[in-house]
């Protein structure tokens, strides 16, 4: 794997180097066949990438991140472009342990102060988990974004839950029923 670390000219050389790799690496897409098979709603948090998580080659994984997996007007037309317009027919949404923004909105949540980092983002995500304890509240967030993403999707696709397991890899289906 190449270095990361240097400054930033080193790292975007780097990046660089990678596509011409990967490029030769991977097969080559026809750029009209957009046709992926799922959607998956996920944290930014580079530790988790959906290809990765499910061990999916490029096209299959219509893949929308944001920090914490929250949604907001953005992501929902996203994952309703995806629905509506590319017929995807499975909407996953991906919590993961150790998730910053979900262990922030508990974090203010529990001292009672106004979170400045990720505000309206982490608000949302307070509201979602309730009154969780921190050791439930990433099952919690997953739990309430399906209700949610259900609510407004309607029958137009399956959507479901899960939390991964940076640790392990584990993948933990999360009971929404």
């Amino acid at each position: 794997m190449p270095d990361a670390t240097g400054t930033a000219d080193d790292i975007w050389r780097n990046l660089v180097a990678g596509a011409d790799r990967g490029r030769t690496a991977n097969p080559v897409l026809d750029p009209d066949d957009h046709s992926p098979v799922a959607v998956v709603l996920t944290c930014s948090d580079a530790r988790v990438p959906p290809s990765l998580v499910f061990d999916e080659p490029r096209n299959r994984l219509f893949e929308v991140r944001v920090p914490g997996g929250g949604l907001d007007d953005t992501v929902r037309e996203a994952i309703d472009f995806a629905v509506d317009h590319l017929h995807v027919p499975l909407v996953v949404v991906l919590g993961h342990e150790n998730c910053a923004a979900v262990g922030l909105a508990v974090q203010t949540r529990d001292a009672g102060t106004e979170p400045g980092t990720l505000g309206a983002t982490v608000a949302a995500i307070r509201r979602s988990v309730g009154d969780a304890s921190a050791d439930d509240a990433i099952a919690a967030h997953v739990r309430s974004t399906v209700a949610d993403l259900r609510t407004t999707i309607g029958d137009a696709a399956t959507v479901v839950g899960a939390i991964t397991h940076l640790g392990s890899g584990r993948l933990e289906v999360v009971d929404t029923d």
